[in-house]
């Protein structure tokens, strides 16, 4: 519990720049195997959003990432870089985004641009 709250506490602080897995293990010197197993307990709770293998972000950053988008765009296309830009994150931060959604089906890939469903 105090290892999840801290993790929490991080993530939350992080917001739609999430570190690495490793980068947050790397925090909790001689912790890390605790710190995965809090990680993976805060990702399926739905605390954290598993966006791949190597990130995870605060869940509540990805529902106002969602809501941001879904304002602008509607139900229209829209591009990595626009959301890049409009998020004001990096390419390499969109990315995992935009795939976690394409993963759960909140949005669907079409060539290069996406949709919400």
């Amino acid at each position: 519990p105090g290892l999840e709250k801290a993790l929490t506490a991080l993530y939350q602080e992080a917001g739609l720049h999430p570190p690495s897995n490793a980068q947050a293990e790397a925090m909790f010197p001689g912790q890390e195997a605790a710190c995965r197993r809090a990680g993976r307990a805060l990702a399926d709770r739905g605390v954290l959003a598993p966006l791949s293998p190597q990130y995870r972000m605060w869940g509540e950053s990805c529902v106002q990432a969602r809501r941001t988008l879904i304002a602008r765009f509607g139900k229209g296309q829209f591009t990595l870089a626009q959301v890049r830009d409009l998020l004001g994150i990096s390419r390499r931060e969109a990315l995992l985004l935009l795939e976690y959604w394409d993963r759960i089906k909140v949005t669907q890939k079409l060539g290069e641009s996406r949709r919400f469903l």
